[in-house]
């Protein structure tokens, strides 16, 4: 499991005081050496990954507000504070954000995903020399997220791609497609990670096991919002439109995080289990092995390991035992799918 870092653009804000249209970016111009105050923190709180602070470093952003000429300097700025964090931390990768083009959660605004793919192509390429990977973040729509994939898929390197759904319905993405409508695509591109964010938590549990089976490694992090702020929808909104929510305290977050990760495991191990498991071997090996033993975790989490009698195969996919005697491994079970056969 890889632990991301922060939000970058809401602690900045935090620290600095005062909210501006040009969102974490006024750091950058104002006060780097915040910036990579919060990279060093986040490193020392446990993240092993500082994301640079470029996710609105983008042409539309800065020509909006005559510093288009500041594209390349904010850029390199950025990638060299996060990479400097990681280097003074001594381990860890950095991991270079490209936001939405137009602006967040309003995909309309966004350009197609040709055009933005040339756009994207050209940020990638200034990060290509300080990142060990891209994300994208807060795609939120189908063709959004593909042009993103387009455009940073020039420099070779590794792609997380984040998809942001809507807060009512986790099921659908912010522009009202299925979620499940993003998979042929990302199927097609193979990112190296499908994440939702940008999104309240409730949401996002919605969307997880929607993407979870399909052989992608996946992850999450959420909004600590209230919701989006029917104004918060122009290059020029600025965050304090959006309210905090005062019920997400960092142990409320950990028993959401948690439950993500519960649902992660245990779709990637049936799919795994699906494929592999019963192959020509393990189906020999049964034949002739008819008693043997169940390792489940209990609600406690702690192991617990039962004899079974008379293991058969059913068919490609499933094995079962009889005599069940100990009602322990069906409790087990049921709230931790995951077991281990000998």
């Amino acid at each position: 499991m890889i632990i991301l870092d922060g939000g970058l653009g809401q602690e900045l804000v935090k620290r600095a005081g005062k909210a501006t249209d040009l969102w974490s970016m006024q750091a950058l111009l104002d006060t780097p050496d915040m910036v990579r105050a919060v990279h060093d923190d986040y490193f020392a709180a446990g993240a092993q990954v500082a994301t640079t602070n470029t996710y609105s470093v983008l042409p539309d952003r800065l020509e909006s507000k005559g510093l288009a000429d500041k594209l390349r300097p904010m850029t390199v700025l950025a990638c060299e504070l996060a990479v400097a964090a990681r280097d003074a931390h001594g381990s860890g990768q950095v991991a270079g954000s490209m936001g939405p083009i137009g602006f967040s959660y309003q995909p309309d605004k966004a350009p197609p995903a040709e055009q933005a793919a040339e756009i994207y192509a050209d940020i990638a390429r200034l990060h290509t020399d300080y990142v060990d990977f891209h994300i994208l973040e807060t795609m939120a729509s189908v063709d959004q997220a593909r042009g993103g994939l387009m455009g940073a898929g020039v420099t070779g390197k590794p792609i997380y791609v984040s998809l942001s759904v809507d807060d009512s319905d986790g099921t659908k993405l912010r522009s009202g497609e299925p979620l499940t409508d993003a998979i042929v695509m990302l199927k097609a591109f193979n990112p190296a990670a499908v994440l939702i964010n940008c999104s309240l938590p409730e949401a996002v549990s919605q969307g997880l096991p929607l993407l979870a089976g399909h052989g992608f490694t996946l992850g999450a992090y959420a909004n600590g919002f209230t919701g989006i702020h029917q104004e918060f929808n122009t290059i020029h909104a600025t965050v304090d439109l959006l309210k905090s929510r005062t019920d997400l305290g960092p142990a409320e977050y950990l028993a959401v995080v948690a439950r993500w990760v519960q649902c992660i495991l245990r779709f990637s191990h049936r799919n795994w289990e699906i494929k592999t498991m019963l192959n020509a071997s393990a189906v020999a090996c049964i034949e002739q092995v008819r008693l043997g033993f169940v390792a489940s975790v209990t609600s406690g989490a702690r192991p617990s390991v039962s004899p079974k009698g008379t293991f058969v195969v059913l068919d490609e996919h499933k094995i079962a035992f009889a005599e069940i005697r100990s009602p322990g491994t069906i409790s087990n079970i049921s709230h931790s799918p995951e077991v281990e056969v000998n």
